[in-house]
């Protein structure tokens, strides 16, 4: 069933493209709601999850700075300053100045983040093959690859897409 018609929007042939777009958000807040029910018993979400296993294994014994953190994520300075603020307030992370150059902060995963990530990762793991088990295999490598030109399109649109 198209996906407008589930929405009881009006479908047609002209609106395909579009009705992609809309079956991407669909999938996206449907994945990050069932990956949220089970991190909630961790006290974690899919951001804080994210951020730990970043942190945890990007960052190792060096640590991360917040803005290579902010790179990984996609997400704004701002809103990578709020996010560490609360883990560290939660002792899950700790921020220990760069001796180089003390203005940049290294973030690093305390023994408290890294057992919590221990406990959580193999819940959170057989959620994730579950979910992608539901793919035909031969649709995953298709999909993969098909979403991954549409993400290194959509991460040159701005220059490409200027044009009005």
């Amino acid at each position: 069933m198209s996906i407008f018609r589930e929405l009881g929007i009006r479908d047609g042939k002209d609106r395909l493209k579009e009705e992609l777009l809309y079956n991407l958000g669909y999938c996206y807040v449907t994945l990050e709601k069932k990956i949220s029910e089970i991190l909630a018993p961790y006290d974690l979400s899919s951001v804080k999850m994210n951020a730990l296993l970043i942190i945890k294994h990007v960052g190792k014994e060096r640590g991360l700075s917040q803005s290579e953190l902010s790179k990984k994520m996609i997400v704004t300075a701002g809103n990578i300053t709020r996010l560490i603020d609360r883990l560290q307030s939660e002792k899950l992370v700790e921020r220990a100045p760069l001796k180089e150059d003390r203005r940049v902060n290294l973030l690093k995963i305390t023994s408290k983040g890294s057992d919590l990530l221990d406990k959580a990762w193999p819940v959170y793991k057989r959620k994730v093959d579950q979910i992608v088990s539901l793919i035909p295999n031969l649709d995953i490598v298709s999909t993969t690859v098909g979403l991954s030109g549409l993400r290194e399109t959509l991460s040159n649109f701005e220059a490409v897409g200027s044009h009005k």
